[in-house]
């Protein structure tokens, strides 16, 4: 199933209401690097992985997927950070369950309406975990659920022997 429309949605939310990001891209394997000074984005960043499961129909030629929608949220985190004495560093530090919160309300209950031609319904989140990085960077992923209903097999076609549509 196609993901792009969800990616747009998820994207478009957070740039709208978690003012805090300044980078949104899908998750590539980009935190696995060893060194944190490699990561060529800005932080706050929010990468997205989606994690497809199973796929069943649902009737009239449509199929049901359930996926889990990871957002990595990735900030600076200055070592010692509850011991540091300069203000500015301590806060800088404790911004990062302020915009995990923001991340978290933004796509909570996110869906597509029912226009799209790859609808998905509310997102529930499931869970947040911890990223274990080295250095000076934190990282939670908060886990979200939700079902997508693939509707871009339906077509109308008219059946010339009867007065009907038919959905194909």
């Amino acid at each position: 199933m196609q993901h792009d429309f969800i990616y747009q949605a998820i994207m478009q939310r957070i740039q709208e209401r978690a003012q805090r990001i300044k980078y949104i891209d899908l998750y590539n394997g980009q935190l696995d690097a060893d060194d944190p000074e490699a990561l060529t984005f800005p932080l706050p960043a929010a990468l997205i992985e989606f994690v497809p499961g199973e796929v069943i129909s649902s009737g009239n030629r449509v199929q049901r997927q359930t996926l889990e929608v990871l957002i990595y949220v990735v900030s600076e985190q200055p070592q010692e950070a509850n011991s540091l004495e300069a203000d500015s560093v301590r806060r800088a530090a404790l911004e990062h369950a302020p915009t995990m919160r923001e991340v978290s309300a933004a796509i909570c209950g996110l869906n597509s309406g029912n226009q799209a031609p790859v609808g998905f319904s509310s997102m529930a989140r499931v869970g947040i975990d911890t990223f274990n990085l080295s250095g000076m960077i934190t990282a939670n992923i908060i886990t979200f659920r939700t079902y997508v209903d693939d509707r871009t097999m339906i077509s109308e076609t008219e059946d010339p022997e009867a007065d009907v549509v038919i959905q194909v």
